[in-house]
């Protein structure tokens, strides 16, 4: 899963360094020792070792080559876009990775899959497989207008409930609306689920953008000690959480988490630090707003001793995972 997430960061740069000129010298599938390769269109395609990640390795990425093709003789807005574009395709994966998943899992309808023992919905009559047509009189096109019409009565109202039931409708009185534990309102029925391709199109985006206030929230808490170095995990630590996750959650953990750690890469990747794509940006910025630019040389020093920094917190990263979930 990592791997594929990965190269979709690589491919993400490749596409579009070759619509925008820059000459390709490789891309890489894997790191270490070379095990296939084939050259095409002046790119060579290399198949690695080891499936621990990727590359696009660009002409003049890291020195000023002098060639049209090199990536210092583009524009700025196109190198932006360059560098920018491994994020986004980790976001679009993640979107993708949703809708999946939530396709999976469906939309929740109005027919009902079943009611709570004992509860009200089940005391006044109302049977798993009937579909709610109408709360107090008031249409209910959808599971959240019921949740509406329940969420704004008062504990104790007496609610009229029509559904249908064997192509019949029928009306149910006296559904009497109760109080949770967090304080929300309920009358003890749950939602059926059915596929809705629209529907998790919709609620992909808005679950991506609240993994990426998770994630930001998250970096924030480690700033300022709200979260523990310790809740930090790497590739040993997430092969970990999947195996306890796997086994309860099944395919939806795995998509979710697959999600998860492709925003994670999106948003990682964006942080303003040497080596990063965030560092490459920012010296891009930094370039348009002064109209210098730097020494692209220089530049990759800055990135190999950031790269040497980032392979560091890697392994005691992963050092703290084999003590934390094998040892």
């Amino acid at each position: 899963m990592l791997e594929v997430l990965i190269i979709g960061h690589e491919f993400g740069h490749f596409i579009t360094a070759k619509k925008c000129g820059i000459t390709v010298n490789e891309f890489a599938v894997g790191m270490g020792p070379l095990l296939a390769k084939k050259v095409k269109n002046g790119t060579q395609y290399s198949l690695r070792a080891f499936p621990i990640g990727g590359y696009c390795a660009m002409e003049g990425e890291d020195e000023d080559t002098g060639t049209a093709g090199s990536f210092a003789s583009k524009s700025i807005p196109k190198r932006i876009l360059v560098v920018s574009a491994g994020a986004i395709m980790n976001y679009l994966m993640a979107i993708v990775i949703l809708i999946v998943m939530l396709m999976i899992i469906g939309s929740p309808v109005t027919t009902l899959s079943g009611v709570v023992e004992g509860g009200p919905a089940e005391k006044a009559g109302l049977q798993a497989g009937d579909k709610i047509v109408a709360v107090q009189g008031v249409p209910t096109d959808s599971w959240e207008d019921v949740v509406e019409e329940i969420s704004e009565s008062k504990v104790g109202d007496q609610l009229t409930v029509t559904a249908v039931r064997d192509s019949k409708e029928i009306t149910v009185s006296g559904v009497e609306v109760l109080e949770n534990e967090e304080g929300g309102l309920y009358i003890g029925i749950y939602a059926g689920r059915q596929p809705n391709f629209f529907s998790a199109v919709k609620n992909s985006f808005a679950e991506s953008v609240e993994l990426v206030k998770l994630m930001y929230q998250s970096l924030w808490m480690l700033l300022t000690g709200g979260a523990s170095v310790n809740d930090v995990v790497g590739p040993v630590g997430i092969v970990s959480v999947m195996d306890d996750g796997v086994h309860t959650g099944g395919l939806v953990y795995v998509l979710f988490m697959a999600a998860l750690i492709s925003v994670n890469l999106a948003v990682i990747n964006l942080l303003p630090l040497p080596a990063l794509d965030g560092g490459r940006l920012l010296f891009l910025l930094l370039c348009a707003i002064t109209g210098k630019e730097l020494d692209p040389e220089i530049e990759g020093r800055i990135h190999y001793f950031g790269f040497l920094l980032l392979m560091l917190l890697a392994v005691l990263i992963t050092v703290k995972d084999i003590h934390q979930f094998i040892l």
